[in-house]
Order: structure tokens, then sequence, then C-alpha cells
């Protein structure tokens, strides 16, 4: 069931309980976005809730499973915070015949109007919009050029480029992002705040880890006036307007249009032990699809056969973890621009972790990475470009 861009967010709190004598009193509990009713009871396929918002107001014990119906959609971020037992985990998993069920960082954009010419326009509120999908592709953010990079022509000072070739009016590519590269194996992003027609300087909002370098490249986005290519968009976060020149001229009232405002698909914030998330599309989120916060040590996790998609970030990052296994998920898209961003499953100091069998493909920085005092296996996976 998808929601309206203003939809606010959704929380699955996990609470594991136990009964006065130790014993673990297991539930299964269904959700169906398109037939349920929260008036259910829950507990069986005919009787299934219809809203996450249901599912945060149980306290859910350990051996209990959260399955959703296949070919349903639910839009929010699963917050997992409580754990399961070796002998009783908690376990998300999918019910049904079809498609795998869908929980989405993107959230559907209507009303567009024309703007001028062939860029059109609409409101929004109450949200960051970091990545736009025209028919499930993701767009480009309007950027210069519009393919490939500048070169530098003189720097070796961290807060500021020089580019001859610029010749805009002073002031012009103030509030950009930039993306430089200052190394062979890093790419910076920085933002804009003055740039000077007559010196060709873009100052930096800070300094760069390495020094910027002649005859490396960067490039430029998020500027209104470079929004001139078909499937380029700019979201202009004071005036909760956004933009879109729609491909082959076409109006895109009569096209699925969502945007990523949701930050991540599951976090684990807490130090939590067996949990299982397994058969689920986790797709189009802002930053991370699995996600564990820092500062917590989770145990004995299990991601087992998801697709995760369309992230900025990362498709899977987790992070002091004893324990893990990653087996038989397909991880794809995954196009942040920047230093670690654009890596399909990335394992940041894990003892015995495991990742096996995965397919990793369109990631743009790396597929698989385990770094950091990392005690972990990793056997044959299927990387690809495209």
């Amino acid at each position: 069931m998808r929601r309206a861009v203003k939809t606010g967010l959704v929380v699955i709190m996990l609470v594991g309980m136990f009964s006065v004598d130790g014993r673990v009193y297991a539930a299964n509990y269904y959700l169906d976005a398109n037939n349920g009713n929260d008036n259910n009871n829950g507990l069986t396929p005919e009787t299934a809730w219809q809203t996450l918002d249901k599912i945060n107001a149980y306290n859910i014990q350990p051996g209990d499973q959260i399955l959703f119906k296949r070919g349903c959609e639910w839009d929010g971020t699963v917050y997992v915070t409580d754990s399961g037992t070796s002998s009783n985990p908690i376990i998300f998993d999918a019910y049904g015949s079809g498609d795998k069920p869908v929980i989405s960082g993107d959230l559907e954009v209507t009303g567009w109007t024309v703007y001028s010419g062939n860029i059109w326009q609409t409101d929004v509120s109450g949200v960051d919009v970091s990545q736009l999908f025209y028919d499930g592709e993701r767009q480009t953010l309007a950027r210069y050029p519009n393919t490939g990079y500048l070169t530098i022509d003189a720097s070796s000072v961290a807060t500021y480029v020089i580019d001859y070739d610029l010749t805009q009016a002073d002031d012009y590519w103030n509030g950009a992002t930039i993306f430089i590269r200052t190394a062979a194996w890093w790419i910076e992003e920085k933002q804009v705040v003055d740039y000077e027609n007559s010196s060709s300087l873009i100052t930096l909002d800070s300094a760069t880890s390495y020094s910027n370098r002649t005859g490396y490249g960067y490039y430029l986005e998020n500027i209104f006036g470079e929004l001139d290519t078909p499937g380029e968009w700019y979201y202009d976060a004071a005036a909760d307007k956004l933009y879109f020149y729609p491909p082959n001229d076409e109006n895109p009232n009569q096209h699925d249009i969502t945007v990523s405002v949701i930050t991540n698909g599951f976090e684990i914030n807490d130090s939590v032990e067996y949990v299982q998330i397994k058969n689920l599309n986790i797709r189009n989120f802002s930053e991370y699809g699995i996600y564990t916060a820092s500062g917590v040590s989770p145990s004995y996790l299990e991601i087992t056969d998801n697709c995760v998609s369309g992230m900025k970030i990362k498709g899977i990052f987790i992070r002091n973890c004893s324990g893990c296994n990653i087996e038989n998920n397909m991880i794809s898209e995954i196009k942040g621009t920047g230093t670690t961003k654009g890596t399909g499953i990335s394992v940041f100091n894990c003892n015995t972790a495991v990742i096996t069998a995965n397919e990793v493909f369109n990631c743009n920085y790396r597929g698989i990475e385990c770094f950091y005092m990392c005690n972990s296996t990793v056997s044959p996976q299927i990387a690809r470009k495209g």
C-alpha cells in the first residue's frame, strides 16, 4: 500500500517478553497491506493486520515471526531494538505467493504542472528528497557537465578549486554540491560557498582530506540552471519545490514518480542477538537498506534471500557484529558518489562474519568490502557491473 509523499515514518519496536516460568510463547503475526484490518487479531492470513503501526503497538517476543504478505508494499523504517534467543530467534519473513513483499523508502509524488518548456514542477513539504525514480528507474540530479568530469587547472590547497574554463557569473555555483577526486582512490563531496568569475575560483565549505590537484577531475550538481537534459531533476529545499525534465517530453502525471525521503530500511539500534531478516525486497532508501548504528554490537544476525536495491550509500552495512551471516541476497543499483558511497555489502569490525552466495551488481564504489579488524569468510559471490 503506497502512501503520499507527506506521510510520516513508521517504526517497529521489538520487545522480547518471557512468561513467569521462563518459557517463550511464540506467535506469528501476519500483515496484508491490501486486505488486512488492524481490528483483526493478526494471527492468521485470513485475519491479518494491515499496517506497520499495528505491529508497533505490540511487544514482540523471542520466537515470534513478523510475516509480510507477498505482493504488498509498506513505506517506512523497521527499528530492531530487542533480541531473540538461539532457539527462538526473532524473524522477519514473507508469506503467500508472488513477488517478495516490499519495504520501501520512496514515496509517490503527484500534481505536476508545467514550469517552463519541458520542465515540470510540484510541491513537496516535510521531507528531504535525495533520489527520484521515474517508472522505477533512478534519474539524474541536475549536474555540470551532464556527463564526465571537469578538470582542475590550478590548486594545491584543500579549500578551493580553480578552473579557467568556467565562465558563469559570480555566485552562480554557490550552494552546489561538488565532487572532487583528490586521490586515485578518493572522491570527496563538498559544498560550494562562493564562486568568483574573475579568478575562476570555487571556494569550498571545508577542507578536503587531500589537497586538490591540478589535472584531477570534479563535477557539480544540484544547480537549477543546469536542469537542461531529459531525465534530470532539481530539489529546492528552501521553497519545498521539486523540478523534473521528463524523458521523451512525457507528461509526468501519466507515470509513476517516486522520491527517496526515508533514510534507512532496517535499523539495528541496539546490541541485539538472534534476529533474522529474509525474503524481503528492501528498496530506494536515502542511505542504507540494512544498517547497524554506531556504538552497538549485535550478535548472530542472519540476512538471507533478500533483494536490496536503490540505496544511495550502501545496501547492507553491518558493524561490530559477532556471528553475522549474509547469504544469497541480490544487491544492486547502489549509486552514491564519493568515498565509501555506492557499496553493495559492507562489513566493519566484525568477528566470524560469513558472506556467501550473494549477487552484487551496479554499485558505484565496491561490491563487497570487509575492513578494520574483520575476521570474516567471503566465499564465492556473483559480482558484475551491469
